[in-house]
């Protein structure tokens, strides 16, 4: 019989609470994309977090992450994107490792009056111990 490991953390929950503790309270962190997109924008931007694959080695998992800012015009979207970078980049210790795989860019999106940078993370977690 197997020896049955406790599950993987959930990278997107690490990311969403990392980043709702460090980020201006009128920003708001989710996984989806809510309805009212344009409303909280401009309340103050959005930040969405997805899990879009990744790999583990059976003791660490290593998640591709990819975190959409949406913000009001390109200047504001783009400091918070870097803010983001940095913020994650200082979350070592409550994940094993980050890194940048795609840095922060500029995706045209369909509404014109919102501006979307995207990037892609590479975050490193273990089970946790028992």
């Amino acid at each position: 019989m197997a020896l049955l490991l406790p599950p993987f953390p959930n990278v997107q929950v690490l990311i969403v609470d990392c980043l709702e503790q460090v980020l201006p309270g009128s920003v708001t962190v989710v996984t989806r994309t809510p309805v009212n997109l344009q409303e909280l924008v401009e309340d103050g931007g959005l930040v969405r977090v997805q899990r879009v694959g990744g790999d583990d080695d059976g003791i660490t998992d290593t998640p591709r992450v990819v975190v959409d800012v949406y913000g009001a015009d390109y200047d504001t979207t783009w400091t918070l994107a870097e803010q983001v970078r940095e913020e994650l980049r200082a979350s070592v210790g409550k994940v094993d490792n980050f890194r940048t795989e795609v840095g922060p860019h500029e995706i045209p999106y369909t509404d014109p009056t919102l501006r979307l940078i995207s990037a892609v993370y590479r975050v490193s977690v273990r089970r946790p111990r028992q």
